[in-house]
């Protein structure tokens, strides 16, 4: 993946992630159908890689056989981004359950 494209994602990607912890009524849709929000958002998965939905809510990714490193390297970063949309689920104010954001220990 091109420093572009990686920079081209992280933004768009850090204003979905606001929005699914500051609005609640963006995070219920983001959970329900993580895809078409997303796709609202500029982020489209890799259309090599192989994608699964299972329901509306649920997306497995994984490179396709005989891969680029620059396509797995695509397929890596969504997967962590698709895994912070699960855990933005479980962040529920009625079981006493935050999820924040780990500090980098590099900033000082």
């Amino acid at each position: 993946m091109t420093p572009e494209k990686k920079a081209d994602l992280e933004t768009k990607w850090k204003t979905v992630a606001a929005q699914a912890i500051t609005n609640d009524e963006f995070k219920k849709n983001l959970l329900q159908d993580p895809i078409t929000i997303l796709k609202a958002h500029g982020l489209d998965l890799p259309e090599q890689a192989d994608v699964r939905v299972i329901g509306k809510s649920e997306v497995r990714i994984k490179p396709p056989q005989n891969s680029t490193p620059e396509l797995d390297e695509e397929v890596r970063w969504w997967k962590v981004r698709l895994d912070m949309i699960h855990e933005f689920g479980k962040a529920d104010p009625d079981r006493g359950v935050n999820i924040v954001a780990p500090q980098n220990d590099d900033e000082e």
